[in-house]
């Protein structure tokens, strides 16, 4: 479209020409520069002398359809186009899969380098950055379209739930984890199970495994996570691993629990099933040889007995350590005799029993020899004392006293020999009492005579008719005729025994 000025001087003044990239739009009779606007795909600004439009080219990635437009529309993320003064969206292409666009107006699709992977399930995926591969993982494929490309790196397995039941990638989960104690990870994401007697921690771990120190042996089959779950083996002691030592001459260890071995029949027996899952070995620890035993080996697992009747101290490394038993008597190392009776035998010898005391045969102690009947001692192994009158002793160190208003001789030994005092007694005489049969009960105290009776060693008698005693009487001259009667000697209802006293 040709444009006009003020002022021509020609005809040919009339037919000016919109200088390029613009038009008049087809308008007639314009008479300024401004009246040609800028063409689709340009963007208009003013010129500083305000002479004419400056019009720009949208440039790539960007389009403008309109003319005269102050600004260019953008490519939408996800597209790309290459083209300065594009005048369609139509020229936003979309990036291809391997590629994206995650700003406006690209004018190129950048392809996923290595280490990433594009997620081809999102509907945006050609939008947005691709996938940087998972921790602990590495890629060398560039324009990735799989998660799969990312390979966990040496020391490291696919984490729990990586991979599908059909084999395939399970995208939202995959990823790689710190190797697992009692395994190693050599690459490629593969976990290898240790061996048999072989442990390792969990962390960065590209194999192999690390194997039980000398006498020790792994604690279990699998799961070894540590050294502390190599168990000492019979015959050494310590807590586990390195720290198991042989069991030095006159010591033994009989317990083996590695694999979770009972020794069902061996002093070890049940041990370890109370102890549960054990989170470390079981220490164990050599043990003295026992009394009656003894060792002259390293590591030995159980200890020899002395010969028959004799014994070792604790640790004995060689048989001349064996002695006669405490009950026994004889040289060292010999068959030894049993004690015989009223003597006590230690270290092999014999030693009769104090005076008046006793013992039975095959006795290892001086308080075995206890005191004899009527006898006490003050201890187990004291002098032995005669009973003291007014007591009882059965022998031992037992001293018991008579009851009240009963007594007896020195050297007593059984409680009839309390016998009450004159005038006294048990309310029982040859199994008869006031009240019928009885019995007679020496642990209780002697009653006074009743007035009427007359009472001696335990026994009962009732002064003549028409007379009585006194409570407490103890002899017959103490019944006394009643008023309105005198004494007639008479053997009618009474007689006198040999000691002067009546009895009924």
């Amino acid at each position: 479209m040709r444009v006009t000025q003020l002022h021509m001087v020609s005809v040919e003044s009339c037919h000016l020409a919109c200088p390029a990239p613009t038009s008049s739009d087809g308008q007639t009779g314009s008479g300024s520069l401004l009246a040609c606007v800028c063409d689709p795909g340009y963007r208009a600004a003013r010129s500083h002398d305000a002479g004419a439009w400056v019009c720009s080219e949208c440039g790539p990635g960007r389009f403008q359809p309109s003319r005269n437009a102050s600004a260019c529309l953008q490519c939408p993320t996800g597209t790309y186009s290459a083209a300065a003064t594009a005048v369609s969206g139509a020229t936003c292409l979309r990036c291809a899969p391997c590629s994206f666009a995650d700003t406006k107006a690209s004018s190129v699709c950048r392809v996923c380098l290595a280490n990433t992977w594009q997620d081809e399930r999102a509907a945006d995926a050609v939008s947005r950055a691709c996938e940087p591969c998972p921790s602990n993982s590495r890629g060398v494929v560039t324009g990735a379209v799989s998660v799969a490309t990312c390979v966990c790196n040496v020391g490291f397995r696919f984490a729990d739930g990586s991979v599908l039941p059909d084999g395939s990638p399970d995208a939202d989960a995959y990823g790689c984890a710190l190797c697992d104690a009692s395994s190693f990870c050599p690459g490629s994401g593969v976990s290898t199970t240790c061996p048999t007697n072989h442990w390792s921690y969990a962390g960065v771990n590209a194999g192999p495994c690390a194997q039980c120190a000398p006498r020790s042996y792994a604690l279990q089959e699998a799961g070894m996570r540590g050294p502390e779950l190599c168990q000492c083996v019979q015959g050494a002691q310590g807590i586990s691993d390195s720290g198991c030592a042989l069991c030095a001459p006159g010591s033994f260890q009989p317990c083996d629990f590695s694999l979770r071995r009972n020794h069902t029949g061996t002093q070890c027996a049940g041990q370890l099933s109370g102890l549960g899952v054990l989170a470390s070995a079981y220490p164990v620890a050599c043990a003295p040889c026992e009394a009656d035993t003894y060792s002259d080996a390293h590591g030995a697992v159980a200890c020899t007995a002395c010969p028959g009747n004799s014994s070792s101290g604790p640790g004995s490394i060689d048989r001349t350590g064996c002695r006669c038993d405490c009950s026994f008597f004889g040289a060292d190392s010999d068959e030894c005799a049993v004690c015989p009776l009223d003597s006590h035998c230690t270290g092999g010898l014999n030693y009769p029993c104090r005076l008046y005391s006793s013992s039975l045969a095959g006795s290892d102690s001086e308080e075995d020899c206890a005191c004899r009947e009527g006898y006490y001692s003050l201890s187990a192994s004291g002098a032995c004392l005669k009973c003291l009158a007014g007591s009882y002793c059965p022998g031992g160190q037992t001293v018991n006293l008579c009851a009240g208003n009963s007594s007896s001789a020195t050297g007593s030994s059984l409680i009839e020999q309390c016998l009450c005092w004159p005038g006294t007694w048990r309310g029982c005489v040859a199994g008869q009492s006031a009240a019928g049969a009885c019995t007679v009960d020496y642990s209780r105290g002697c009653l006074h005579c009743a007035a009427g009776d007359i009472c001696f060693n335990n026994t009962l008698v009732h002064c003549p008719e028409h007379s009585t005693s006194g409570v407490g009487s103890d002899e017959g001259a103490d019944c006394k005729c009643n008023n309105g009667y005198y004494n007639v000697p008479t053997h009618s209802h009474a007689a006198e025994d040999a000691d002067g006293h009546t009895h009924r």
